[in-house]
C-alpha cells in the first residue's frame, strides 16, 4: 500500500491532493460524498513516489472506475482553511485538465474500497454556467471553470485574521 502525503498534528492537518476538471457537453463532472454537504472535483491524496499525474490517473481509476486520460496541468491551488471538525488544514491541490470517452452521460455513482472502508462517490455533472449555484469547495475555482483560463497559483487562506 502506497503512503499518503499527509501530516496530521493535533491542531493542524497538511495534505496534497490532485484533481482533475473533466468536461462534457457544456458540464464538468464534480463529485460529492455522502458525508459532506459541498461538491468538488474528482481527486484524491497523492502517495509518496508518484508524481501528481500518475496520483491523477490512479485516484481517477479508484473514484470513478474508468480509465481517464490526464492532459494538461492548470495550476496549483495553496489552501488555508477549517474543516467541519474546525480543524485548521493547509492543503496543495494540483490540478489537470482531463477526458474520457466512456463516462456516461447522466450524474452517476461509484463505490470504492479505501484503506478498507468502501467509499460511495456520487457524480454530478454540473453545467458550467450554473456552478454559481452550488456548494463547490473552494469556491476560487469557479471563475476558472467557467472562464477556461489556467490556474497558475492561488493561494486562499480562510484561516487568517484581517
Amino acid at each position: 500500500m502506497n503512503q499518503d502525503i499527509k501530516i496530521e498534528t493535533p491542531h493542524q492537518n497538511f495534505k496534497m491532493r490532485v484533481a482533475a476538471i473533466i468536461k462534457k457537453n457544456n458540464k464538468i463532472l464534480f463529485t460529492k460524498m455522502n458525508n459532506n454537504d459541498f461538491y468538488c472535483l474528482p481527486g484524491g491524496y497523492a502517495s509518496l513516489g508518484e508524481t501528481t499525474k500518475e496520483a491523477l490517473e490512479r485516484e481517477l481509476q479508484e473514484e470513478i472506475g474508468e480509465l481517464i486520460k490526464v492532459e494538461t496541468y492548470q495550476g496549483l491551488i495553496e489552501n488555508f482553511f477549517q474543516n467541519n471538525k474546525q480543524k485548521n488544514i493547509h492543503e496543495l491541490s494540483f490540478y489537470y485538465e482531463a477526458s474520457s470517452q466512456n463516462l456516461p452521460n447522466e450524474n452517476f455513482t461509484h463505490t470504492e474500497i479505501d484503506h478498507g472502508f468502501e467509499i460511495t462517490q456520487n457524480l454530478f455533472w454540473l453545467e458550467i454556467e450554473k456552478l454559481d449555484n452550488y456548494n463547490i469547495k473552494p469556491q476560487e475555482l469557479i471563475p476558472f471553470l467557467k472562464t477556461n483560463k489556467p490556474l497558475n497559483h492561488i493561494i486562499i487562506n480562510k484561516n487568517k485574521d484581517t
